[in-house]
């Protein structure tokens, strides 16, 4: 059962009863389907782990081929990972985005003579909006004496 069939048949059933009274059976509700998940999950573990102990690579790291230690499976029974391959399979590395090179930065605009500078950049973002009003930062809403753009709209 998913966890829209279960708000709409909850919803359905739910006619003439205490709003508070429907949330607290939806939120008991989905934490019944989460451990029940979490059970599927363990139950596929164990499962994976019986099979290894058939064909004889139970208790052997499945990405370097080593022995897992004894200690790591009395604590983890269904540990398919030595302590180092575990750790390298938990980090987290954020994957590269579309178009960005190694090393790509604006330092070249920044840089250039008579280039922008954080001001600058700034004072154009800020004519769109922040989150300042007048009595929070009135020197951002006037504009600077030499500049000939108009400030951000009142």
């Amino acid at each position: 059962m998913t966890l829209r069939s279960l708000a709409i048949k909850t919803v359905w059933r739910s006619r003439g009863r205490d709003p508070a009274d429907l949330g607290s059976e939806l939120a008991a509700r989905q934490v019944d389907l989460g451990l029940a998940e979490n059970t599927g999950h363990l139950l596929q573990q164990v499962e994976q782990a019986l099979a290894r102990l058939e064909d004889g690579t139970y208790g052997l790291c499945e990405r370097c081929g080593h022995p897992i230690p004894l200690e790591r499976l009395e604590a983890v029974p269904a540990a398919t990972y030595c302590a180092p391959c575990q750790a390298a399979s938990e980090a987290y590395e954020e994957p590269p985005r579309p178009g960005d090179a190694p090393g790509a930065s604006f330092a070249h605009v920044f840089d250039a003579p008579g280039g922008l500078d954080g001001e600058d950049v700034w004072r154009d973002l800020a004519r769109h909006g922040t989150a300042n009003s007048p009595q929070d930062a009135p020197e951002e809403w006037a504009p600077a004496p030499d500049d000939p753009r108009p400030g951000p709209l009142v």
